[in-house]
């Protein structure tokens, strides 16, 4: 058994105004039983460009491009055993806005599109047995306040409307409440 984490962060200030950062992180466990013909690894491979822009002194933009995958591989009985394979790749893009219209009141909008390749792959005796193959998007878009009502008091109504290509008949509508 042996695994590796590999994660790093830079940013830079373009200018006062503007900073970019990027994001990556990879990690791999690997585990192999010879006398069982067990072997399985697992990871996860993360990466994003972070750009924030502050627009004026009561208006901030964040964006995001990020890329993520998880993935598993067990095999048991080699080569003509039961093999398993998936993997979760998320791609997206992002976008908020925050309005600071006074101390006491902050307003939020943003959403966000998000491209998936989900995979399951299950043989045995090298014949397949199971196979989900699944590209789905997934959006939404949100708007928030903030109301700061005492210092003690803080009242976070929203409301946030998601898509799934899955269920493009429907919408889904979540009202939020926070306090």
């Amino acid at each position: 058994y042996y695994f590796y984490d590999i994660q790093g962060h830079v940013f830079s200030d373009l200018t006062e105004k503007d900073r970019v950062s990027f994001s990556i992180y990879n990690g791999i466990d690997n585990l192999i039983f010879d006398d069982l013909g067990l072997s399985a690894n697992w990871g996860n491979d993360t990466y994003s460009i972070a750009y924030r822009r502050v627009i004026n002194e009561k208006l901030l933009g964040n964006f995001l491009l990020a890329s993520s995958k998880f993935f598993t591989k067990f095999n048991l009985g080699g080569g003509d055993g039961l093999i398993n394979n998936n993997k979760i790749q998320d791609q997206t893009l992002s976008a908020n806005l925050t309005l600071f219209e006074s101390s006491n009141i902050e307003w939020r909008l943003g959403g966000h599109i998000k491209q998936l390749d989900i995979q399951y792959l299950s043989t045995f005796l090298k014949d397949t047995s199971f196979f989900i193959g699944e590209n789905p998007m997934e959006a939404g878009i949100y708007g928030k306040l903030k109301w700061k009502l005492t210092s003690k008091m803080i009242l976070e109504p929203g409301i946030r409307y998601n898509y799934y290509s899955v269920f493009f008949d429907k919408p889904y509508i979540d009202l939020r409440l926070g306090t």
